[in-house]
């Protein structure tokens, strides 16, 4: 499911390779047990796809982006008033900052980046709440690996650096590192 909501959003869909499909597959399956919360399984699969995309294409899709944000706002409903209260609180204080980052440094952030990272914070809000500053510190460390790693490979100031997988797999993979 994944790899073809991945196919289906890429500027030319493609087949996935046998390496990406078990690649993806495990990531997904360990996301999830991380979580340790299957009814996030379809969020998490969303957004690996975001990130294989953007990985690839360099861009987040917004069907994808937008499915997240719906389905990550389903989840926080359906928790309850409180934890749907913090998580709009957590998204919006997230957007804020990637807004003034976005402003400040333009090149910095990308607008896919600015749409998946608000979700991204709120999930994990609802989820656990005390793991959302874990997530968001273990998806900008990510974040500065995935520049370090592209910058050490010759890439240049004015590409386009994918933040989508650092964003995703930081923020899922909390639960790991607590």
């Amino acid at each position: 499911m994944t790899l073809r909501l991945a196919s289906a959003t890429r500027t030319l869909p493609r087949a996935s390779t046998r390496l990406e499909t078990i690649a993806v597959t495990v990531l997904v399956g360990l996301l999830v047990a991380a979580c340790n919360r299957a009814a996030i399984a379809p969020l998490i699969a969303v957004g690996v796809a975001a990130a294989v995309v953007d990985l690839d294409e360099r861009r987040l899709p917004n069907p994808l982006t937008g499915t997240f944000a719906l389905g990550t706002a389903l989840t926080a409903i359906e928790a309850g008033a409180a934890p749907a209260r913090l998580a709009a609180g957590v998204a919006a204080l997230v957007l804020a900052v990637a807004l003034v980052v976005k402003a400040v440094h333009g090149e910095v952030l990308g607008w896919g980046d600015i749409k998946l990272l608000p979700s991204l914070a709120a999930l994990l809000a609802v989820l656990d709440p005390p793991l959302t500053l874990v997530g968001l510190v273990g998806a900008t460390a990510l974040l500065c690996v995935t520049l370090a790693l592209l910058t050490a490979a010759g890439q240049g100031r004015g590409d386009t650096v994918p933040y989508g997988p650092a964003l995703v797999v930081g923020a899922f993979a909390a639960p790991l590192v607590t």
